[in-house]
């Protein structure tokens, strides 16, 4: 093992650490992370000696993954131990604020995140320095919005916070996909299929992507019964590099698509509608109505 090259040991070390994207990118009303894998965690290798601890301490970096605020403080003293480390995190999935530990000094060092995967949904007494900080600090390429049930879409700090969230949007010029959260992925899980969010709701954040130069991808999973859908999806199709990906369980010929008449030619060859809860709800349900 002495002689064996770092750029070997490296190859060896990197799949220990690797996080499934479908994971981190899970917007589900339960976390893939809540979970405790039967494994060991793969930080353990850093821990066999300090040649394994150089080479490895990248990949450990690499995907950071905080919804717990021990989690949130482990971070912070890593960081504030060993600033260099935060040029190696490239996915960043945050679920929560946790503005106690996530600083702006922290959050401000994140510059090389490419993947953000964030809830708008924060507790009542939670800090939001180190999101506002966050925001302006990164120019991710790909951006998973979701949402925790019970926010309060109402109050002023929900509110501060996606006026901060819609003013950093048209500053990322390297954004190209863009993920709302809204039915929950929970029929796998022996959930029902409902909503918790729609993609409408917060009006803002459709504007702010249409201003964003590099965006080419928008994934939704709309609420066909609440108003506002038509307006979002016409705010975001400005954009007109952009192609808006609908997700439903619903037919493509489906009654529930009436506003599709509403788009123009151009505009509705940039809507693709997809169904990626079909089969799950057939076999729940048996047959889908119209």
């Amino acid at each position: 093992m002495a002689n064996l090259p770092d750029e070997l040991l490296s190859a060896i070390l990197a799949p220990s650490f690797a996080v499934a994207h479908s994971r981190f990118a899970d917007t589900s009303t339960s976390s893939p992370f809540a979970t405790a894998s039967a494994s060991l965690p793969a930080s353990r290798l850093l821990l066999v000696c300090k040649r394994f601890m150089r080479v490895a301490s990248p990949y450990l970096y690499e995907t950071v993954v905080i919804r717990s605020p021990s989690q949130a403080e482990a971070f912070k003293l890593a960081l504030s131990r060993a600033p260099e480390l935060a040029r190696f995190v490239r996915k960043l999935r945050l679920e929560g604020a946790y503005g106690r530990f996530l600083v702006p000094k922290i959050m401000g060092a994140m510059s090389a995140v490419t993947h953000l995967c964030f809830t708008l949904s924060v507790d009542a007494g939670e800090k939001l320095e180190g999101l506002y900080k966050a925001f302006n600090a990164m120019n991710p390429t790909h951006v998973y919005l979701w949402m925790s049930s019970g926010r309060k879409v109402g109050s002023p700090r929900y509110q501060a916070l996606v006026k901060s969230f819609c003013a950093a949007i048209p500053k990322w010029t390297k954004l190209e996909h863009f993920s709302f959260e809204g039915l929950a992925q929970s029929l796998s899980d022996g959930g029902g299929l409902r909503t918790h969010w729609h993609f409408s709701d917060d009006l803002g954040i459709a504007i702010a992507l249409a201003k964003c130069p590099a965006l080419r991808t928008v994934d939704a999973w709309p609420n066909f019964y609440i108003d506002g859908t038509e307006v979002a999806l016409k705010h975001i199709l400005r954009n007109t590099s952009v192609r808006v990906t609908l997700h439903s369980r619903y037919p493509a010929d489906s009654p529930t698509y009436p506003y599709m008449a509403a788009f123009s030619s151009e505009e509705g060859e940039r809507v693709i509608l997809s169904n990626p809860y079909r089969s799950l709800w057939l076999s729940q349900v048996g047959t889908i109505g119209p």
